[in-house]
C-alpha cells in the first residue's frame, strides 16, 4: 500500500515539478500537495519504503523478522533525508528563501546515509538488500538533483520564469535584494 501511494506521488511530483517549470496555471498548488505527502510518506515510513517491507505483514509477523536495527536506522535516515531533499526541491522551483541552505542540508544528509548504507552493506555482505537496491535507485538520483538545483541561482530562476516580462524579474530580484540588505542591518 505504501509503495503504490509512494509511486502516485512521485509520479505527480515530478508531473508537477515540470509543470511548474513551464509555468501552468495550478502548478505551484499541485508542486505543494503533492510534495508535501512524499515528504510525508518518506519522513513517516522511510523504514518500509526504504527497506520494501510489505507493512500488513511486518505488523502480522513484527517488524524485526524482516530487517535488522542498523538498516531500520538506515531506512529511517533516509526517509528524513528525502523528505527535506523533496521539501527543498519546492523551496527552490517556488522560489521561496532558504531553498540553497535546504537543498545543500538535504543532499548532505542523503550523501552522508548513502555511504554508510553502503559501507554496511558491503561489509555485512546484504549486496542483495532491498535497502541497497533503494541506494541506488532513489537515494543517488535524488542527491544528483540536489546538488544540480543548488547550481543554479535563483537570479536565473527569475530570468527563466519571468523571461516574457524581464522588467518583473528585476524588480522581484531588487525586491529580494533589499531583504537582504535589511537583514544583514539588523
Amino acid at each position: 500500500m505504501i509503495k503504490k501511494l509512494e509511486i502516485i506521488f512521485l509520479i505527480a511530483f515530478i508531473v508537477s515539478c515540470i509543470l511548474q517549470v513551464m509555468q501552468v496555471s495550478g502548478a505551484g498548488e499541485a508542486l505543494l500537495i503533492s510534495s508535501f505527502i512524499l515528504s510525508l510518506i518518506y519522513f513517516a515510513f522511510g523504514f518500509v519504503v526504504f527497506n520494501q517491507i510489505d507493512l500488513r505483514e511486518a505488523f502480522k509477523k513484527g517488524l524485526m523478522n524482516f530487517i535488522t536495527v542498523p538498516e531500520l536506522v538506515l531506512g529511517m535516515v533516509l526517509g528524513l533525508s528525502s523528505s527535506i531533499g523533496v521539501t527543498a526541491i519546492i523551496f527552490k522551483l517556488l522560489l521561496l528563501s532558504g531553498s540553497q541552505a535546504m537543498l545543500l542540508i538535504g543532499a548532505g544528509m542523503a550523501a552522508l546515509s548513502a555511504i554508510v548504507g553502503i559501507i554496511y552493506t558491503t561489509v555485512k555482505d546484504r549486496k542483495d538488500s532491498p535497502l541497497f537496491t533503494s541506494l541506488f535507485l532513489k537515494v543517488v538520483p535524488l542527491i544528483l538533483i540536489l546538488i544540480g538545483l543548488s547550481n543554479i541561482s535563483n537570479e536565473n530562476l527569475f530570468d527563466f520564469y519571468y523571461r516574457n516580462n524581464p522588467q518583473e524579474a528585476q524588480i522581484l530580484k531588487e525586491k529580494i535584494e533589499r531583504r537582504s540588505a535589511e537583514r544583514d542591518l539588523q
